[in-house]
Order: C-alpha cells, then sequence, then structure tokens
C-alpha cells in the first residue's frame, strides 16, 4: 500500500516514489488535479489529457512536483469540488491518503489519491 500523510498548515504530501518509475508523476514538472466522480477520489497525473477526455474526471488544479517529490493538495479538495461531488471534505488537513496504481489508470498515466 502507498500512504502518505498531508502535511497540515501547508497541505503538502510527499507522492511514493513508485509514481515516478511507473511514469505517472515527473519530478519539477506540472501534476495535474482531478476529482473522479465514479471512484469519490482525486486523481493525479502528469498529462492534462486524461482528464479531459474521460467523463468521470473533473478538472480542478495542477501543481509542480518538487525534486523532494512533495507536491501541494489543492485546496478544493478539502473543502470538496464544487460540481458534482458532496459537500464534505474529500481529505482532512494531516490526514493520510493513499495512492492507488493498477494496470488500467498506469497506462493512462493516472494515479487515484484517496483517504483512509
Amino acid at each position: 500500500m502507498l500512504t502518505a500523510n498531508i502535511r497540515r498548515k501547508i497541505d503538502r504530501v510527499v507522492v511514493p516514489e513508485r509514481l515516478i518509475e511507473a511514469d505517472v508523476v515527473d519530478p519539477g514538472e506540472l501534476v495535474f488535479w482531478a476529482y473522479s466522480e465514479a471512484d469519490d477520489a482525486a486523481a493525479i497525473s502528469k498529462h492534462r489529457e486524461p482528464f479531459l477526455e474521460d467523463e468521470w474526471f473533473h478538472s480542478i488544479s495542477y501543481s509542480t512536483l518538487d525534486p523532494n517529490r512533495s507536491i501541494t493538495v489543492p485546496r478544493e479538495l478539502f473543502s470538496r469540488y464544487d460540481g458534482p461531488a458532496t459537500s464534505f471534505p474529500l481529505f482532512e488537513r494531516g490526514g493520510t491518503v493513499e495512492f492507488v496504481l493498477d494496470d488500467e489508470l498506469t497506462e493512462r498515466a493516472v494515479c487515484l489519491v484517496r483517504p483512509l
């Protein structure tokens, strides 16, 4: 299981090395965030296209993955995306998240990010 804690006050999380190895994200590059309606989870990718081409994804934001694999979690995911999602938060500040990879997601360079 690939997990990490969201750092309080700065809303940053360190992504597992496995996501870089799977070519989902690259240090120093943009990472796009989306909300996955089908999975009730966030999703990340170094490409924006998977989120534009799939009706179940709703683009939220982007940020840069720093060289230490740390990335800012968009504030929209704490107050929940103002769209088809409900009004309670997906993530808690200081909470733990799980990074979910499977063959289909990895082929599309996407990783789901779920609260634990």
